[in-house]
């Protein structure tokens, strides 16, 4: 822990010493967004769309460091490359085969090209939903993972689901084509690496069939298909549905409710990954203490100082204390704070992992730079808070609030 107050000593200081350079570093990086000579240099739209891929696999890599982290990693890593790397795949190549138009288009529901591998946008890639593989592979890989907490998982991927038919992006044949695809890669998958490969504790209870993935994964596909014939023969099942969903009122709705699924479903997540140790309900206990600490400390320390952001342009050294305002509370970032403590913690628990989770930490403060929401030195200012958040709740909680404790089950 002592290696620990050094980062902070040493954020610290480079906060210190990156305050007289802020400004430059961030007309530096302005005169990067754009052109040089007709040349694009460092183009903000390019980076973030960069950025937008990282934090779109972010949650796959996640779960592959977690998953490693248990006793005999071997079958159950295979399990997961195989189920979703499978099912991205063949999704994306009926998508490109069978060119369906997307809702979105208004050409019908019964409206195919040969042109779909030459689409940029996707607008003809509607069949199978991608989100919807995606969505259910981790659902009902999760489900087996942690077994008590099957129906949290499912409900979370049928939510994303829900979305894509709410968003106009996918009519309910294409959202049923997806899940079918997943649960038959996952079926095959099993048979492959066998019924074990999802048990994440040797003392695991016996796996349960996997019989009824076959079963649901044949109905989805039977529905999707009829549903498709019930279009090609001028029925309007499938546009009735997306006539409702995609409502306004609907869509107004989902987007306050949707988020809020989302985050549920990722707190029992993390619940049921903290649970399967020993001392599961004290990591939740220290996890949730120094989220909070680390808050609380975030915005008294923001209001406090009171530091314009960069995007106000007024410039580097404009300090307005208590003036409680979003556009004045630029030190310490607070996006770095949250992702560097989680980041920390999520090493704690799952070490095989550490690389990774500061990697996404990494580029998280490096967007909040170039998006002219933060200056240099409020990083290493979030950085500091959330080292010493961690090191002084570590110290007065304990060991045990922070690192597993694995029972002689556990072992690897």
């Amino acid at each position: 822990m002592r290696s620990g107050w050094w980062v902070v000593a040493v954020s610290l200081l480079l906060a210190g010493l990156l305050l007289p350079l802020d400004q430059a570093a961030s007309s530096w990086m302005l005169d990067q967004v754009g052109e040089v000579n007709d040349q694009p240099v460092l183009r903000q739209d390019s980076f973030n769309q960069t950025l937008g891929i990282i934090f779109g696999s972010s949650p796959f890599f996640y779960l592959l460091f977690i998953l490693a982290s248990y006793p005999k990693p071997a079958k159950r890593l295979g399990l997961y490359a195989f189920a979703l790397v499978g099912s991205a795949a063949l999704t994306q190549l009926l998508k490109v085969l069978i060119g369906r138009a997307r809702p979105d288009t208004d050409l019908g529901s019964f409206a195919f090209t040969t042109e779909a591998l030459h689409e940029v946008h996707g607008s003809m890639q509607s069949f199978p939903s991608g989100h919807a593989t995606t969505a259910i592979t981790l659902g009902v890989l999760l489900g087996r993972y942690l077994p008590r907490f099957r129906y949290v998982f499912w409900f979370g991927a049928a939510n994303i689901c829900l979305e894509r038919m709410v968003s106009d992006r996918h009519f309910l044949s294409d959202v049923l084509g997806g899940a079918a695809v997943a649960l038959l890669v996952i079926w095959l998958g099993l048979q492959v690496f066998g019924r074990r490969a999802t048990d994440l504790r040797p003392d695991a209870r016996p796996p349960r069939p996997t019989l009824p993935l076959l079963a649901w994964g044949i109905a989805c596909l039977t529905v999707s298909l009829a549903l498709l014939a019930n279009s090609a023969g001028g029925g309007t099942w499938d546009l009735q549905v997306a006539g409702i969903l995609s409502d306004p009122h609907v869509q107004r709705v989902y987007a306050t409710a949707g988020p809020v699924i989302g985050l549920l479903v990722g707190l029992v997540l993390l619940y049921a990954l903290l649970t399967t140790f020993a001392n599961g309900h004290a990591l939740l206990f220290g996890f949730f203490t120094a989220v909070t600490t680390s808050t609380i400390a975030l915005h008294l320390f923001k209001t406090a100082i009171g530091r314009a952001r960069p995007l106000v342009e007024v410039g580097a050294f404009t300090f307005e204390p208590f003036r409680f305002s979003q556009t004045m509370n630029a030190f310490p970032s607070g996006h770095t704070t949250f992702n560097v403590l989680v980041a920390i913690l999520l090493s704690c628990y799952f070490p095989n992992g550490r690389v990774y989770f500061f990697f996404v930490a990494a580029a998280i403060m490096f967007e909040r730079v170039v998006n002219q929401f933060h200056w240099p030195s409020d990083l290493c200012g979030g950085v500091a808070l959330a080292t010493a958040t961690f090191l002084v709740c570590y110290r007065l909680l304990g060991r045990r609030r922070y690192i597993p404790e694995r029972d002689a089950t556990m072992a690897p």
